[in-house]
Formats: structure tokens, C-alpha cells, sequence
């Protein structure tokens, strides 16, 4: 009896998580654009040469992708209403680094997507991707406290491991959810739906046409 009590709690919980996470997507869908801009402007700075300005941008688009898009949700989910999301969320990691977010919003996160930052790896990186994290974080503290001027590859470091949040990290978790980005906002409907879905669009105009 304490086994299946115990099962039907989990589901609850996980089930209660789940369409948390979706509702918050569903009336915060224009979350996803301050990651996606500040990569944006990171890159075009890189471009111009402006190596310590793309840096500060491409450390902005992490912290902000994984804290308002992958954490978010997840902490809303936990809480009463909207209200008192904001009021936690304040509280809680507003203002903090990524490493200093309680581990429980963490392990809620592996266990919907298993993702698992103190493991997992960007591509072919040799440090994990938390680790990469603290490097970045450690070194924009440097930036912005002690005046100094980011080097080309340090800079180059950031806009790959923001490109990662965005494109990999991002997307990986709002299908666990089935949510997806288009035209530069969340909307519903996992990876899978919107690759069936082309193939019949691309038929259509071409009956169309």
C-alpha cells in the first residue's frame, strides 16, 4: 500500500509540474526573445571586433535563457499563482549566479529532460557544461569588478556555449513539454508535430500554387 501511495504521489507531483511548466509557456511566450537578442548582439559585436561587449552579451543570453526559459517554469509550477511565483522567484535566484540556484530546480529539470549539467557536455568540449559555467562566470566577475578586457577566444568560448542554451538546451526542454520556438516566441506543439506539419504545409502551397 505504501508502494502504490507512494507511485500515485510521484504521478501527481510530476503531472502538477508538468502542466505548470505549459502554462507558464503558454502566457509568458515571448520569454524566449531576451536570450535570443542578447546572442544576436553578441555575435554582431564579435563581428566588429568589440571582443569584451560580446562576451557581457553572450553571458547575459545564459543567464537569462536558463534562469527565465529552463528555470522559470519550473519554480512557477511550485508556486500557488502567478503572484506568488514572482515573489519566489525574486527571492529565490533572481539575483543569483547560475551556481548558486537551489539544486532542487535542477533535479526537477533532469528528471522531465535528463539533462544533467555537471555531466553533460557542449559538443566537443572537454569540461562539462556546469564547469564551463563557472569559468564564464568567474571571468565576466572580472569584467565588470575589475575593468578587464575579454580576449578574442574568451569571447568566441561565451557566444558558443550561449549558441548551445539557445539551440540546444532551450529547445531540448520545451519539447519535453511540447512547446517549440517559432518566429521568435514559445508556441505549443513538440519538434515532432512541426516536422510532420511541414511536409503537408509545403503540399499545400504547392496545390496552392
Amino acid at each position: 500500500m505504501d508502494s502504490l501511495y507512494e507511485d500515485f504521489k510521484q504521478r501527481y507531483k510530476d503531472e502538477f509540474t508538468f502542466e505548470g511548466v505549459g502554462k507558464f509557456y503558454e502566457i509568458s511566450p515571448e520569454v524566449v526573445k531576451a536570450p535570443l537578442q542578447n546572442l544576436s548582439e553578441s555575435k554582431i559585436l564579435f563581428e566588429s571586433q568589440f571582443h569584451t561587449a560580446a562576451f557581457l552579451h553572450a553571458i547575459i543570453s545564459i543567464e537569462v535563457g536558463i534562469k527565465l526559459v529552463v528555470l522559470k517554469p519550473i519554480l512557477y509550477s511550485l508556486a500557488i499563482d502567478n503572484s506568488a511565483g514572482d515573489v519566489l522567484y525574486d527571492q529565490t535566484f533572481k539575483q543569483k549566479s547560475l551556481e548558486n540556484i537551489p539544486k532542487i530546480y535542477y533535479q526537477i529539470l533532469e528528471d522531465f529532460t535528463q539533462l544533467n549539467f555537471k555531466t553533460n557536455r557542449s559538443g566537443c568540449a572537454e569540461s562539462t557544461i556546469w564547469n564551463e559555467w563557472i569559468e564564464l562566470q568567474k571571468l565576466r566577475n572580472e569584467v565588470v569588478h575589475q575593468g578587464i578586457s575579454v580576449k578574442k577566444a574568451d569571447a568566441e568560448k561565451s557566444i558558443n556555449m550561449a549558441s548551445y542554451v539557445c539551440e540546444e538546451i532551450i529547445p531540448i526542454v520545451l519539447d519535453r513539454f511540447f512547446y517549440h520556438i517559432e518566429n521568435g516566441v514559445i508556441q505549443f506543439g513538440s519538434r515532432e508535430h512541426i516536422l510532420n506539419r511541414e511536409p503537408a504545409l509545403r503540399k499545400t502551397q504547392s496545390e496552392v500554387e
